[in-house]
């Protein structure tokens, strides 16, 4: 008997209604410095269930031109890196249904299938003890929660440059 598909795991067949889509962004004179050398626009994702977390962060995306989508659990997280491409995520280490760890090998796992290059990881977490721990499973930087606008900072080193599509994250293969 043969394992089921990624899709057929993660539910992709499932409606994505509850995936918060990204709202229009704020005219702006970076809007440009903000898209791909392709004209997209520069997609952040953030997995969280945490409602007051993902609205600080759409805000803070709105205001620099960026295209902030959220998702609650692994699973909406998983179907959203199958259908789009995204610059940056952001994840909660203590989701509902898979730790952050589980999520972020998920994601890359599905950008090497699509064979896109790995993107810059973000590691929310409550617990200062936490720090070590995510930046040996991979993430690139740690917020600790509760966050504000002021500890968004970081994220602005991590997402591309213009006339440079790639991010500044370390290079590695997942």
């Amino acid at each position: 008997m043969s394992a089921p598909l990624l899709s057929q795991q993660i539910g992709l067949s499932q409606n994505l209604s509850r995936v918060r889509s990204p709202r229009k962004a704020l005219s702006s004179t970076d809007n440009d410095a903000r898209r791909s050398l392709s004209g997209e626009e520069v997609r952040v994702l953030v997995v969280d269930y945490a409602r007051d977390t993902c609205r600080l962060i759409e805000r803070w995306g709105r205001k620099r031109g960026l295209a902030v989508m959220t998702a609650e659990d692994a699973g909406q997280a998983f179907r959203l890196a199958l259908t789009l491409t995204f610059r940056l995520i952001l994840i909660d280490l203590n989701l509902p249904s898979l730790s952050g760890f589980d999520v972020l090998k998920g994601v890359r796992s599905i950008l090497r299938s699509r064979l896109l290059p790995p993107m810059p990881a973000v590691c929310l977490t409550a617990s200062e003890t936490e720090k070590e721990k995510c930046r040996f499973a991979g993430f690139d930087a740690v917020l600790i929660k509760p966050i504000d606008e002021s500890a968004l900072g970081v994220l602005s080193i991590l997402l591309p440059r213009p006339g440079n599509p790639i991010s500044r994250s370390r290079d590695r293969t997942g």
